[in-house]
């Protein structure tokens, strides 16, 4: 059964970081990553994702507090 929000990619999900807030990665429907973060799929018991917000791109995302591009 696929959750988003639950930390577990499946079936239609693209990404999935374990919450449904937009601002932390993966859109709040898990259908795809937010612009300016960097986010991958890894293999443990499950499909998971990690994200990370992708620094000098010009874009305010998550914990930065400035991006001059």
């Amino acid at each position: 059964m696929t959750i988003c929000g639950d930390g577990r990619v499946i079936d239609q999900e693209i990404c999935d970081d374990g919450n449904k807030n937009d601002n932390r990665g993966c859109k709040n429907d898990c259908s795809g990553i937010i612009d300016g973060w960097n986010c991958n799929n890894h293999t443990y018991s499950y499909l998971t994702t990690t994200c990370f917000e992708i620094c000098d791109d010009g874009l305010i995302v998550g914990f930065e507090v400035c991006d001059d591009n």
